[in-house]
């Protein structure tokens, strides 16, 4: 059967899990998957997995592209299943292509236990700072092996944290115990020291 005038009828009458299941042309699944909202997000999930992983990061960035605030969960939930197929070194800067912090953290979350990527780590530390989760960035510096150190560092120090646990973890756990003190007095923390 015709595979394409049946994509085409399904995508008239708003068939779109049925049109992407018909489609094999990639600017014809962008096109359907502009209506995300509307198919079930199983099947989607299913699907990223079937694609080539250039083009399904491609499909992904132009769901973030048209409509970052409701289809973030449905690209966090892909990246989350497909992490392997897709490597976290195409996804997260994916995610920071849009300034997306929350998809950053949110797929990271899966993610960060289990590297021992330290640009990985770092990345988690960056985007759960930038959204205020300094107990997730305390238990990190405090938990995880596989960070550099003095990067991680550097960024808390750049940061003017109000609860400086964090920082003070890493310090303690790397002796950058002097640094950490003058930063602390020069900024008022005494109760810290």
């Amino acid at each position: 059967y015709d595979k394409l005038k049946i994509a085409q009828l399904c995508e008239r009458v708003q068939l779109f899990q049925r049109a992407l299941e018909h489609y094999s042309d990639l600017a014809d699944i962008k096109r359907v998957l502009t209506n995300a909202q509307a198919i079930n997000p199983e099947f989607l999930l299913e699907f990223f997995g079937r694609m080539t992983p250039e083009n399904c990061i491609e499909c992904l960035r132009d769901l973030l592209k048209f409509n970052l605030t409701s289809n973030l969960r449905l690209v966090v939930e892909v990246a989350k299943k497909w992490n392997d197929y897709l490597s976290p070194e195409r996804l997260v800067p994916l995610f920071e292509e849009f300034k997306s912090f929350n998809g950053v953290y949110f797929y990271l979350t899966s993610v960060v236990n289990f590297t021992e990527d330290s640009t990985i780590v770092f990345k988690y530390i960056e985007a759960a700072t930038k959204l205020n989760q300094l107990k997730e960035v305390e238990r990190v510096c405090r938990d995880n092996d596989h960070y550099d150190s003095k990067e991680v560092k550097e960024f808390l120090l750049s940061q003017n944290l109000k609860d400086p646990r964090p920082l003070i973890h890493v310090c303690d756990r790397f002796d950058y115990v002097d640094e950490l003190t003058q930063y602390l007095f020069q900024n008022n923390m005494y109760m810290f020291i």
